[in-house]
């Protein structure tokens, strides 16, 4: 028998902990009824944005498994999607219109910029299961920073991306805006509504992840292959480009 616990985002996990008293009753429910419960399925929902480490997040997991389950033969799993995919991807919009709010001296307050996304492509979940992600200029800008609100192409009502955010008040169409931590329920629940395309997906790598991947390109490449011509084991020795294994020596 198995109890599973979690499944949304989690930002404070103190607000969360009451709720490792449900499994609790349960499992005591399920032996008065004969049963030997043995598995508790925690759930996901752990943030993965890069500022947030997991090793918070694991100190209150086992301090909730020592005060409701203490010397207790249950094997304790989760489901960490969130946590691995979230700052995997970083979307970039491009800005396709703006308006003005302006005071009675023609200052601009505040700011509503257009962007060629919306909630029903990559921006789905922002309210189906309340992230907030705050986007940032692509460039520098010379501009002052004003309160903006970012909206969706659609004509949709509720086609708010992000309210209330600080953003140069100098950005014009075809500027970018970039947004972190947008690998968990994006692409997976886009759709192409009213015919908008999904974005496309570019792979980067810094050079050390891509040198680390050539490094075990080369190793794999060795056990599969196993013994070569001489030439072919020089350029496993000494060779240190990427770009060179994958075209000499991938098949």
């Amino acid at each position: 028998m198995t109890t599973r616990l979690l499944g949304r985002a989690v930002f404070r996990w103190s607000a969360s902990q009451p709720l490792h008293e449900v499994p609790m009753e349960v499992f005591d429910d399920a032996r008065t009824s004969g049963f030997q419960p043995y598995l508790l399925d925690i759930g996901g929902g752990f943030p993965g944005n890069n500022d947030q480490l997991m090793q918070d997040i694991a100190q209150h997991v086992n301090s909730a498994i020592s005060t409701f389950f203490p010397e207790q033969d249950i094997k304790v799993i989760a489901e960490p999607g969130r946590y691995v995919a979230t700052a995997s991807f970083t979307l970039t919009t491009t800005v396709t219109g703006r308006k003005d709010h302006k005071n009675e001296k023609g200052q601009i307050t505040s700011i509503k910029y257009i962007t060629d996304d919306s909630v029903f492509i990559s921006f789905k979940h922002f309210f189906m299961i309340y992230t907030l992600s705050h986007p940032r200029p692509l460039k520098a800008e010379n501009g002052s920073e004003v309160e903006c609100d970012v909206w969706g192409d659609s004509c949709a009502a509720m086609d708010v991306l992000v309210k209330c955010v600080a953003l140069p008040n100098d950005l014009r169409v075809g500027d970018r805006l970039v947004w972190f931590n947008m690998g968990a329920y994006t692409l997976s629940m886009a759709s192409e509504f009213c015919g908008f395309p999904l974005p496309h997906v570019y792979r980067v790598a810094s050079k050390d992840t891509w040198a680390d991947i050539g490094t075990r390109l080369k190793l794999l490449y060795q056990r599969q292959r196993g013994p070569r011509s001489r030439e072919e084991r020089k350029l496993i020795t000494e060779t240190s480009h990427t770009d060179q294994i994958f075209a000499k020596l991938t098949v």
